[in-house]
């Protein structure tokens, strides 16, 4: 584990006609900072963290074992070109210092965690389709169970009139986008890593999943 990581980064890579998405947690699992951006805005605000745990939704190379994944439903909202970026985004993150977790030693730390698959092993069945408004507000309120500081889902419910229905006003201002859920995710994991190691299982002994809680 790392030493007192400063943060804990989540990165949705997205695609190259997509920007990705990025959250940064706190120890107390407070966003500190958010943002959407191309591959070289991320890397930027990485290169300037002196320690932390960052959690990629996307594998680190391609391979046998990533299309073993697919199957169980690891990285299907992956596209070819997002898959691509993730390659690539964990390259330029090892030559930054960022060391595969677990790497006692290092300050910089960085792990996979495919974020559909997270929400699924957290949920113990498969997540509300990803796109879909009623699959945002379950993944919001899973992370709010996880104890990340987000705003309640089921508020949404209460702004909800006819009036504003019939005319689409839906109050959506405080219901994260799909991406910044995968990244979402993926800072609670990188989270999990540092200060419950024990909460997280491996896949391949590479790929990091968040355990349910106990019930």
């Amino acid at each position: 584990m790392v030493a007192q990581p400063g943060v804990y980064i989540g990165i949705e890579p997205g695609s190259s006609r997509k920007a990705g998405a990025l959250m940064v947690l706190d120890d107390h699992q407070t966003i500190q900072a958010q943002g959407r951006g191309d591959l070289a805005g991320v890397l930027a605000f990485a290169a300037g963290v002196v320690s932390a745990v960052v959690a990629v939704n996307a594998p680190a190379q391609a391979g046998a074992l990533e299309d073993e994944m697919l199957e169980p439903g690891a990285w299907i909202h992956q596209t070819p070109a997002a898959l691509r970026r993730g390659v690539e985004l964990h390259r330029r993150l090892s030559g930054m210092g960022y060391s595969v977790y677990p790497a006692p030693d290092s300050p910089r730390q960085k792990l996979e965690t495919p974020a559909e698959a997270a929400y699924a092993s957290l949920l113990e069945q498969p997540p509300l389709e990803l796109h879909t408004l009623e699959g945002r507000l379950q993944r919001q309120l899973v992370l709010a169970d996880c104890g990340v500081k987000v705003p309640d889902a089921m508020d949404f419910f209460e702004e909800i009139t006819r009036w504003r229905l019939l005319r689409g006003l839906l109050p959506l201002e405080k219901i994260f986008s799909a991406d910044e859920l995968n990244a979402l995710i993926c800072a609670h994991v990188a989270w999990r890593a540092a200060h419950q190691p024990e909460s997280l299982r491996w896949q391949g002994g590479q790929i990091a999943l968040p355990l349910p809680a106990q019930r």
